[in-house]
């Protein structure tokens, strides 16, 4: 399997947005790409299938065992597809040959169904997509703190908002109820603060 691509970039919600755009476009490649390759083993094992009918038909040994197992032969269409498969599908049509599939009618009816049909592509698209995923939930949670901190902000600025108009009211028994509402009101903002990271 392929390396999942390091994302080195600004640490922070817009860093991790970053990062999980570049991750879904690499992921998006990443997948078009086994799209690509998929349509390309489908057409070489059809051009197969078909030329290793046509030898039967025209009776020539096409390398085809009854047991299932296939030996290219040399000047033959079907031995010269065989060994242009590619290497990812290659493991795959070995497997589906050993289940026999011309005579066994439980055996699977293509190779893209087997567990060895595998593209390196295909994992990566997977794996880059989960790092997507990743990235931007660390990029809302960021956000969800940076907005808690900007809330606590305005908490705190309402505080000295209350022990500045303390100053003006007429009465002291005015002064200390607003002056008492703001102690708390620092208090309690103090202590939600405290329960914050400290880094974003």
């Amino acid at each position: 399997m392929g390396s999942v691509p390091e994302y080195e970039m600004e640490r922070g919600p817009g860093g991790e947005l970053q990062q999980a755009s570049a991750a879904r476009v690499e992921s998006t490649r990443a997948s078009t790409e086994a799209g690509q390759l998929t349509v390309i083993d489908v057409t070489t094992f059809t051009s197969w299938v078909a030329a290793l009918s046509a030898e039967r038909r025209a009776g020539v040994a096409a390398g085809l065992a009854p047991d299932g197992s296939y030996t290219p032969q040399a000047g033959t269409e079907s031995g010269f597809l065989y060994e242009r498969f590619r290497d990812e599908f290659r493991p795959a049509v070995e497997a589906w040959l050993a289940t026999q599939p011309l005579t066994d009618p439980a055996a699977p009816r293509t190779p893209f169904g087997m567990p060895e049909y595998q593209l390196d592509s295909r994992d990566r698209s997977a794996a880059l997509e989960r790092d997507a995923e990743t990235f931007a939930a660390q990029a809302r949670d960021a956000n969800q703190r940076g907005d808690n901190y900007v809330l606590m902000t305005i908490v705190f600025a309402v505080v000295l908002f209350f022990a500045g108009v303390s100053s003006n009211l007429d009465t002291a028994r005015a002064r200390v109820a607003l002056v008492g509402a703001a102690a708390v009101v620092l208090v309690a903002a103090a202590a939600v603060v405290a329960t914050f990271p400290i880094e974003l």
